[in-house]
C-alpha cells in the first residue's frame, strides 16, 4: 500500500483545473481551497509534542485540539497534489485557505505535522473552493478512494457510504489515541484494514454513484446499414456506413458532430438517391438514456431524424428516418444490422 505515515489522511473534497493528468479545464484561472481543520488530540509519538487524550464516542465525535492546531500553524506544512504550498489558518475559527493553485481535475491537499497528516480531495469546481471539514471522516473517505485506486477525475461520481466511512474513522481514532502508538504501529494497522477491505469488498460495495446518470460523452464510432429511398418511398440503395459522433455533455444538454461515411452501397432498387457521405451537427437533450436530433434545410425543411439510444452493453444504436416525403432525401434504418457505436 501507498505511504502512509501516521496519515490521517483526511479526505476533504479538493477541487481544481489544470496541474494534474488530463484537465478538466482551459482556464488559467487561479483557484483557492478554503475549509476547516479539525485535528483530533493525538499519541505524543505522532507528533512529538505532548496531547491530552480525548474521548472516544460511537458518532466518531470529538473535540478540535486547539493546541494541535496552533501547532499546524507554527510548525506543519502543506501540500497539495504533491507541491509544497503556502496556507493560512485561524485558530479561533479553525478556518484554513489556501490561494493562487492551477487548475487540475482535483486537489489532493495534505496537511502534515510530524507524522500526522490530515488530507483530502476534492474535484475541480471553480476559482473559489469549499473544502469542507478536515476530519477523520474525511480522512477516512479519502483512504478508501486510494484503496480502491478511485482516478481522482472520477471522484466526483462517487461517494462513501457512512457506513464504511464511520467504521474506519472511529478506528482511527481509536489508533490516534492509543497509548504508546508510533507511526510504524498506526501504519501496520491501517495497512491490516485496508487489506481486509480490498480482499471482501468491491467499489460498488462501499460508495454510492452520484454522477450523472448517463454520461454519453466522447467520441463514438460504429458501422451498420443505412439505406435510401426512391421517390415513391421504396428502398433504393442498400448502404454501409461508419458513423462517427463526437458529444459534447452539460447535464443534459448535448452537442457535437455526427459524420455519417458511406463505406459502399448496392442498388436494391432503380431510382433510389445516391448515399452520400457529410456531417450532420446537432443540440438537443439526453431523455433518459435515449435522444433524438433532425437535419433539416436552411429553409427548415425536415430532411431526417436519428435516434440514438443505450443499450444494455452501453453501446449507442441509432436509427435514422426519411422525413422528406417529396424528395426522399433522408436515410431511412431498418430492422436489421442498425449501426452501433462504441465510446
Amino acid at each position: 500500500m501507498k505511504r502512509v505515515l501516521f496519515a490521517l489522511i483526511v479526505a476533504l473534497p479538493l477541487i481544481v483545473g489544470c496541474g494534474m493528468t488530463g484537465t478538466s479545464s482551459g482556464s488559467s484561472t487561479k483557484t483557492t481551497l478554503y475549509g476547516e481543520l479539525n485535528p483530533p488530540s493525538v499519541a505524543a509519538g505522532l507528533t512529538g509534542q505532548s496531547r491530552r487524550s480525548a474521548d472516544l464516542s460511537a458518532a466518531v465525535t470529538y473535540q478540535t485540539d486547539t493546541s494541535l492546531l496552533k501547532a499546524f500553524v507554527a510548525s506543519g506544512t502543506c501540500r497539495v497534489n504533491g507541491t509544497s504550498v503556502g496556507f493560512s489558518i485561524d485558530t479561533g475559527t479553525k478556518g484554513f485557505r489556501i490561494d493562487g493553485l492551477d487548475p487540475a481535475d482535483a486537489y489532493d491537499i495534505k496537511f502534515e505535522l510530524g507524522s500526522f497528516t490530515l488530507r483530502a480531495i476534492k474535484p475541480y469546481a471553480g476559482s473559489q473552493i469549499p473544502v469542507g471539514t478536515v476530519n477523520l471522516n474525511s480522512t477516512a473517505n479519502a483512504l478508501l478512494f486510494e484503496n480502491f485506486n478511485v482516478a481522482k477525475k472520477y471522484i466526483k461520481n462517487y461517494e462513501i457510504r457512512e457506513t464504511y466511512s464511520n467504521s474506519l474513522a472511529g478506528k482511527l481514532l481509536s489508533w490516534i489515541q492509543a497509548s504508546g502508538q508510533t507511526p510504524a504501529k498506526f501504519a501496520e494497522s491501517l495497512s491490516a484494514e485496508l487489506a481486509s477491505y480490498s480482499e471482501n469488498l468491491v467499489l460498488g460495495d462501499i460508495t454510492n454513484y452520484i454522477g450523472q446518470e448517463n454520461d454519453v460523452s466522447g467520441i463514438w464510432k460504429g458501422t451498420g446499414t443505412l439505406y435510401t429511398l426512391t421517390n415513391t418511398g421504396a428502398v433504393g440503395n442498400k448502404a454501409r456506413v461508419e458513423l462517427t459522433m463526437t458529444i459534447q455533455q452539460d447535464g443534459k444538454k448535448l452537442s457535437g458532430p455526427l459524420d455519417v461515411k458511406v463505406i459502399s452501397y448496392e442498388v436494391v432498387n432503380k431510382g433510389g438517391n445516391i448515399p452520400v457521405s457529410g456531417r450532420r451537427g446537432f443540440v438537443t437533450e439526453l431523455t433518459g438514456s435515449m435522444f433524438t436530433f433532425d437535419l433539416q434545410t436552411a429553409e427548415g425543411k425536415q430532411i431526417e431524424r436519428w435516434s440514438f439510444a443505450l443499450d444494455v452493453t452501453k453501446a449507442l444504436v441509432c436509427k435514422a428516418e426519411n422525413l422528406d416525403k417529396v424528395g426522399y432525401l433522408g436515410f431511412q434504418s431498418s430492422t436489421g444490422d442498425l449501426p452501433r457505436l462504441q465510446r
